[in-house]
């Protein structure tokens, strides 16, 4: 079962660069909107509360996932609710319900949007996951990159996948490698190396022509097939 973890792997990585690339420039909190913002609402004036709201719904104050919790959390205030949930329709682009309908998607009322941010709050917990999934990829990649655990370099990160070295004489039955480029070859299988989880990392190999070793690394194998002919 080892050979299809890289697979998910490189799923979640291509989940997690997508994401990362399509990520827009983070935007700086405007710390002086901000506080404007707490203040009014610290106070009874309605004039302040909703003029300190309108500028938090311009996307130039920050970035949803930093001014979205500022402004649920006055989502029900009795003096600027509405004004609370127009700077979130501005930001979110979300259309209200119709006449005596409202819901988490097309949020009306206050706890509409409650509804709304339990979602919201849920996709921001799955791109935070992705962001950390992306981590752990380069660090495994990193330790595919370095020969029998040293160090490695730009010349041995290129040698750790396609090393060869004088094949041993006992080298049992042969297995077929399918890569994930397109592919198989016949190989005689010596060694397996796995991270401490247990996910294959590598294999060591012999080439059955009798051309000597080889490392390859697990992200190039799609399968390994054990009883091959």
């Amino acid at each position: 079962m080892t050979h299809r973890a890289p697979a998910l792997f490189l799923a979640l990585a291509l989940c997690a660069g997508a994401a990362a690339a399509d990520a827009p420039k983070k935007t700086p909190v405007n710390a002086k909107a901000v506080e404007a913002f707490n203040k009014a609402f610290a106070g009874d004036d309605a004039s302040a509360k909703k003029a300190a709201v309108a500028a938090l719904a311009a996307k130039s104050s920050g970035d949803d996932a930093d001014i979205v919790p500022i402004l649920m959390a006055k989502v029900d205030d009795r003096q600027a609710a509405e004004a609370v949930m127009s700077a979130l329709r501005t930001r979110t682009g979300l259309q209200a319900g119709g006449p005596g309908d409202g819901s988490a998607d097309r949020p009306k009322r206050p706890a509409d949007w409650q509804a709304w941010y339990g979602k919201w709050q849920e996709q921001q917990k799955t791109k935070q996951a992705l962001a950390k999934v992306e981590k752990e990829i380069k660090k495994v990649e990193s330790e595919i990159a370095k020969p029998d655990g040293n160090p490695a370099t730009p010349a041995t990160a290129a040698e750790a996948r396609a090393e060869k070295r004088q094949a041993p004489d006992d080298l049992g039955k042969p297995v077929r490698i399918y890569f994930r480029q397109g592919g198989t070859k016949m190989y005689y299988l010596i060694s397996r190396r796995v991270d401490a989880d247990g996910t294959l990392v590598s294999v060591r190999v012999a080439h059955t022509d009798g051309g000597g070793e080889e490392t390859l690394a697990a992200d190039l194998i799609a399968r390994i097939q054990e009883d091959a002919q």
